[in-house]
């Protein structure tokens, strides 16, 4: 084991200041005890720099256990840490610096794809990206026209269905993954489309009539991939059907 000692204090510092765990916001460290000239270590003095920062955070530990988490760090920062041991002698040396890091957010999110649309829908599935060993909680996607304002919502799986749409338009999709560290990258911005409804119906013509009867065929339109499941059929009565009803039975009387 190395020491270095501070002989007026009769306190040694140990340079063994060892990892031992870390989360988006604590890292956790231990080390050796130091010599103390018999005397009882009383507490452990940390210091911890956040990157460069020349002014510690200090705080106290008990003397009974040479470890200790560090606590309400910021998720993907890396710190400076050092140690020293205080005894009724006084406060002994500082360790060397171990220098350690909180976790990170998720990496952006990959392998967008599209598993279906609708006319008012689009369903998305990704890859889940790496979160620095933190499960994810969830996926907040993102989705607008043009560039308008992004609207939002957050699921718990690598797919979903955005609905609510306008038919026959562009979205602009993105998607971002969520741990305790913190929201991760936006993925690449996905491009997709809503169907459109079916073109409007052509080549209506007339195939017979009767008296009580129309019968009608026409062209079949196109319909943005999709199938056409059915037709709907209106018709309405002119104003002068009834008129020409009425003469109509008028002149098979007379003939009769």
């Amino acid at each position: 084991t190395r020491f270095k000692c501070d002989w007026s204090s009769d306190v040694c510092s140990s340079d063994l200041l060892t990892h031992v765990n870390r989360t988006e916001s604590s890292i956790s460290i231990s080390w050796v005890a130091p010599a103390s000239d018999g005397l009882v270590i009383t507490e452990y003095e940390i210091q911890t720099f956040l990157g460069a920062a020349l002014n510690p955070v200090t705080t106290l530990v008990s003397g009974v256990t040479p470890s200790t988490t560090i606590t309400g760090l910021v998720p993907n920062s890396t710190y400076r840490i050092r140690v020293r041991a205080i005894s009724a002698a006084g406060a002994g040396p500082l360790s060397a610096e171990l220098t350690d890091r909180t976790l990170s957010p998720p990496s952006a999110v990959t392998g967008i794809s599209n598993t279906g649309r609708t006319v008012t829908s689009i369903s998305l599935s990704w890859t889940a990206p790496t979160a620095d060993g933190l499960p994810i909680l969830d996926y907040l996607v993102e989705w607008r026209v043009g560039t308008g304002v992004w609207a939002s919502k957050s699921v718990a799986d690598t797919n979903t269905v955005i609905d609510g749409l306008v038919g026959n338009t562009d979205y602009a999709i993105r998607i971002s993954a969520r741990s305790a560290a913190g929201v991760g990258a936006a993925s690449a911005e996905w491009l997709d489309h809503t169907l459109r409804a079916p073109d409007a119906v052509t080549g209506i013509s007339t195939t017979n009539r009767t008296l009580t009867s129309i019968s009608l065929s026409w062209s079949v339109p196109q319909a943005d991939g999709l199938s056409v499941l059915d037709y709907l059929v209106e018709w309405r009565s002119e104003e002068h059907t009834s008129e020409l009803q009425s003469h109509l039975n008028l002149v098979c009387r007379l003939l009769l």
